[in-house]
């Protein structure tokens, strides 16, 4: 018996039968058949482990079965050894599958270590017990803050009079100025909400009506792999952006030498000066925040030849794809074209332009300070409102703790400051009725009160 409608479950077979007819695999199908490849044929499994000794799995709680499976039979089938970093509390893609009971039975697996991470490098200590509030108020992680920042940072909780529209006047007319005035740029500050509807149209609203410059933000704009990650870091490097982060030229020069010794233009051992001044001098000339990205990239490829080394190395190939791709993107009038090379280094931020996006997209950044408007029950977390009877329906249990830790992953990504809005009740148009305060901001009041 499916727990599926019968209806959906026609739809699909008649969508896997009109790929097999036009012999095309799209993304979970590549993913099934690569399951099936390793677990049926000895071989294929023989020829991965003398390739891949190791497999590194990163954000293992993003996983789904199949890919899980992959991992299991490698590992078991192959002897394949694993390395897999995740976090439970950040699964927040389950409409794609994620589930973290692998991460949970991979690390119960015989013949696996685990090894807890203790200290959070980005957060206060004030920020991280307000983000883990809504996780579970009697099962603290136990995060320890880096031990040699002195501040623990701010979280602020602030009621404000009326709705959504005078949370969002709230936020540009006192979080802003305050914010600005102690020295944080616009690009620092991130404002996150849920998705699509009535709290996005205020601020959006809200922010055009201030004349506060911001970006919504467009997800995916670059590739999040370590080769566009270590060019990012270069442009970072080269026009002095270190806003967010400290950029080594040391950092860049050791990831440039493993890039190398892959092509087989070095070998392992101390980096000669020629490759330390190849780089140096590709990457210390008078760039700008405003240079254009395709101007910049065209360089680099010019002074370092980065096509032809990726293309002499088989473990660099995806790179060279992820290469072209900035660079076509960047020349063919794309979103990329008008692109500069300090909101390449910035991940995509504009420079004092405030970011606008989902929780989601938070996910595996930071930044100075983070702003949540909106915390009323119905919105965060979100319950259907029953027009009837004129409440709230009550949410699934699975549903509530995917939206709590929704929460901890936006919450937990200030670095400075947070901000906590909310109205009590908030009326909206847009509801049919008021909107009480979100159960998180009783739940982070609480934690913060223990000290």
């Amino acid at each position: 018996m499916s727990r599926f409608d019968d209806r959906y479950v026609a739809v699909a077979a008649r969508y896997e039968a009109a790929l097999n007819e036009q012999l095309i695999l799209d993304f979970d199908r590549i993913v099934f058949e690569s399951l099936r490849l390793v677990q049926s044929n000895a071989v294929v499994r023989d020829l991965l482990a003398a390739r891949f000794p190791w497999l590194v799995v990163d954000e293992y709680q993003d996983l789904g079965g199949p890919l899980h499976q992959i991992v299991l039979t490698l590992s078991n089938a192959a002897g394949i050894k694993v390395f897999a970093v995740g976090d439970e509390d950040q699964t927040v893609f389950e409409f794609s599958g994620a589930d973290s009971r692998y991460l949970n039975e991979l690390a119960a697996t015989d013949g696996y270590r685990t090894i807890r991470l203790r200290f959070n490098y980005r957060s206060g200590s004030r920020i991280m017990a307000a983000s883990e509030a809504a996780l579970a108020l009697d099962a603290p992680r136990g995060y320890l803050p880096d031990p040699e920042r002195r501040d623990d940072g701010e979280v602020f909780i602030q009621t404000v009079a009326g709705g959504l529209t005078d949370q969002i006047s709230f936020l540009t007319e006192t979080i802003l100025p305050t914010v600005q005035g102690l020295g944080v740029p616009l690009h620092e500050v991130v404002v996150l909400y849920p998705g699509k509807g009535a709290l996005l149209t205020r601020i959006q609203e809200g922010l055009e009506s201030a004349n506060v410059p911001y970006l919504a933000e467009r997800e995916g704009l670059f590739s999040r792999t370590p080769f566009v990650r270590w060019l990012q870091k270069c442009a970072n490097w080269a026009v002095g952006a270190r806003s967010h982060e400290e950029i080594l030229f040391e950092e860049l020069l050791a990831e440039y030498a493993v890039i190398l010794q892959n092509a087989g233009t070095r070998d392992s051992g101390p980096i000669d000066l020629e490759t330390r001044r190849r780089l140096f001098t590709s990457l210390e000339r008078a760039y700008n925040e405003e240079y254009l990205l395709a101007d910049w990239l065209d360089e680099l490829q010019q002074s370092l030849d980065l096509r032809s080394v990726l293309a002499a190395s088989p473990a660099h190939l995806e790179d060279l794809e992820d290469f072209d791709t900035l660079v076509n993107g960047c020349l063919v009038g794309q979103a990329l074209a008008e692109t500069s090379v300090g909101e390449f280094a910035r991940d995509g931020r504009t420079r004092d332009r405030l970011v606008l996006t989902t929780y989601h997209s938070s996910k595996g950044r930071q930044f100075d300070v983070v702003v949540l408007p909106g915390l009323q029950e119905g919105i965060m977390p979100s319950r259907r409102i029953n027009r009837r009877s004129g409440t709230l329906d009550a949410i699934p249990e699975a549903a509530l703790s995917a939206q709590r830790r929704r929460f901890y992953v936006g919450l937990s990504r200030a670095k400075r400051m947070a901000f906590l809005l909310s109205s009590n009740p908030a009326r909206d148009t847009a509801f049919a009725i008021p909107l009480v305060p979100s159960r998180f901001i009783a739940e982070v009041q609480t934690r913060l009160a223990q000290g």
